[in-house]
């Protein structure tokens, strides 16, 4: 019986590592992914629209004239370089990360709710918050801007979604509600499969824990971590 027993909580462990390693590879891969495309973005649009300027401006020098229209082409196209290496910079490093975590969150799902008019957005974000290490906000913030990317196609536009942050004496809270109108309209297998992988590099990562409850058309997902 012992036996039986060990070799039991040995494949159960041999399971919950296997899970866990594919989670962090789900997650290591969907990062390196964004980098990549970021990257991309600066290469193939950005750095190719200031070489065409360059050469613009050369011809320009070169002939000693430069119509006013040119000249405010320029100006339009510097400015909307300028606009593009903000949004990635904004990508990159989230406004407001270093020195306040739910004002990090406002501004993201801010920019999420322009994209999602119809979906009902609730916030309850603490104005006061005690700082913690940078690499934990970032993948708390991280976590966040996933969840949402993982169920944009998902989500009804009569949805409601409420994200309340707190802060208790010893742990942090982030709590994801998402109501629908009826349970079909609740996120695919795929999208619960793959916030299910979220959950698990949330766990690691964090370092954190995680659990996710059902009650008809509502699904709660809360995320808990220490705090400093």
């Amino acid at each position: 019986m012992a036996l039986v027993l060990f070799l039991f909580a040995l494949l159960w462990l041999l399971a919950s590592y296997l899970g866990v390693r594919r989670s962090l590879c789900w997650w290591y891969q969907r990062q390196t992914t964004q980098m990549s495309g970021e990257a991309e973005r600066i290469r193939e649009d950005l750095l190719q629209k200031l070489f065409a300027m360059r050469r613009s401006l050369e011809l320009a020098l070169m002939d000693k004239q430069a119509h006013p229209k040119e000249v405010q082409r320029w100006l339009t196209q510097l400015e909307t370089i300028q606009h593009s290496l903000e949004a990635v910079t904004h990508r990159l490093v989230p406004p407001y990360l270093d020195d306040s975590l739910p004002l990090a969150m406002q501004l993201a799902l801010k920019e999420w709710q322009a994209t999602h008019p119809m979906l009902q957005l609730e916030m309850d974000l603490p104005t006061d918050w005690i700082a913690e290490p940078f690499a934990q906000r970032r993948m708390v913030l991280a976590t966040l801007v996933t969840w949402l990317q993982i169920t944009a196609s998902h989500l009804q536009p009569r949805a409601r979604l409420r994200i309340r942050l707190s802060q208790q004496a010893h742990s942090n809270e982030l709590l994801i509600q998402l109501t629908t109108s009826n349970r079909s309209d609740l996120p695919s297998r795929a999208a619960i499969s793959e916030l299910s992988k979220l959950q698990q590099a949330f766990q690691v990562l964090a370092p954190g824990s995680c659990y996710c409850q059902k009650c008809d058309a509502t699904v709660t997902w809360v995320y808990r971590w220490r705090s400093p």
